[in-house]
């Protein structure tokens, strides 16, 4: 393998087999806060105007892309990327320009570069509607259905909804789960989010797949599993695991110890040293990726090699392991490189 300037990869690969901890790879997979930001202004952009202070282009639009259709409990184990996708694409134009009462229907995925996020709008942006999938909020208090499931809804201000598609109770606190919908509009549009939710709620609670088990301390029971390799990229974290450790266990001969339910997988070596494993948000600047992998981008520090598996989404295989050989077979293994 070699850099993209033709550099050996091994002056970016020291020839050593370091390990991370699980604990840094489990926090590098926890979710970024969905913090809202604001939009540029459509006229301004339209004008083409930039102020002074501001040095960086808009953010790119997430094109629509073809995922799996996960739903219920399935779907509040994806990855943020997949959730905006799953969210914008769950409902036909038709039905959603019927919904919002409108000629034509705009959807942004990670709308304005905030990850998981899907705004729904008519073309001139008087209805939109921000979607998102969230933890169970500390104060979650249900009184009203909204689509059949438990949601606590608000219209004093601007419009707010929070409704548990899948399962919102039983589950240790600090469980990485996003099994509520959030949606919010600006005030005078509650009738139409309550319109657009009451179709769009029993389509993403419906179980889509058999999930394994996940225990109170959010480990996976190890089971061999075949790897996705279309499909990988959608699938919900805890599978990731199973795939992550079956593909590293054929490939590498190394032993699953631990798989969990945020998509992390740990191994053990013949050496009793580990390895970890974890598919977690890649960086959104193709420039951080100066090696490669099988031809894959790919990124190298002192302990880590995170490799994009694929071009159209923005996630990374993190590899506890900088041998340049561990990387090329899992990739090989996983994407099929």
């Amino acid at each position: 393998m070699r850099l993209r300037d033709g550099a050996p990869l091994d002056r970016v690969f020291p020839q050593r087999h370091e390990s991370i901890g699980e604990k840094a790879v489990v926090e590098l997979t926890q979710e970024q806060g969905t913090m809202y930001r604001v939009l540029i202004a459509s006229a301004i952009l339209l004008a083409g105007c930039s102020t002074a202070s501001s040095g960086s282009a808009p953010p790119q639009r997430i094109p629509e892309r073809v995922v799996r259709m996960s739903g219920g409990e399935a779907l509040s184990y994806v990855h943020t990327g997949t959730a905006s996708q799953v969210l914008c694409n769950a409902l036909p134009d038709e039905r959603v320009r019927a919904l919002l009462a409108v000629d034509s229907v705009v959807r942004e995925r990670d709308a304005g570069g905030v990850r998981g996020l899907c705004r729904i709008a008519d073309d001139q942006h008087v209805v939109v509607v921000d979607l998102s999938l969230r933890p169970v909020p500390a104060q979650f208090m249900p009184t009203a259905q909204i689509g059949g499931r438990p949601a606590q809804y608000s219209t004093s201000g601007k419009v707010v909804a929070d409704v548990g598609f899948a399962e919102v109770t039983g589950y240790r606190a600090d469980s990485k789960r996003t099994p509520v919908l959030h949606a919010e509009a600006k005030a005078g549009l509650g009738d139409t989010v309550r319109k657009l939710l009451d179709e769009l709620v029993p389509v993403l609670a419906r179980e889509t797949d058999e999930m394994p088990e996940v225990d109170t301390g959010g480990v996976v029971d190890f089971a061999s599993t075949s790897v996705d390799r279309d499909g990988f990229a959608d699938l919900p974290k805890p599978v990731q695991a199973l795939q992550l450790c079956t593909a590293a266990k054929d490939a590498l001969g190394f032993q699953p110890v631990r798989t969990t339910e945020t998509g992390t997988c740990t191994l053990r070596r013949p050496s009793g040293t580990t390895l970890v494993l974890a598919v977690v948000d890649g960086q959104p600047n193709q420039s951080h990726y100066t090696a490669k992998v099988v031809g894959r981008p790919a990124h190298v520090d002192e302990s880590t090699v995170a490799v994009r598996l694929r071009d159209d989404v923005q996630l990374d295989l993190k590899i506890g392991d900088t041998d340049p050989k561990v990387a090329e077979r899992l990739v090989r293994a996983i994407a099929g490189k």
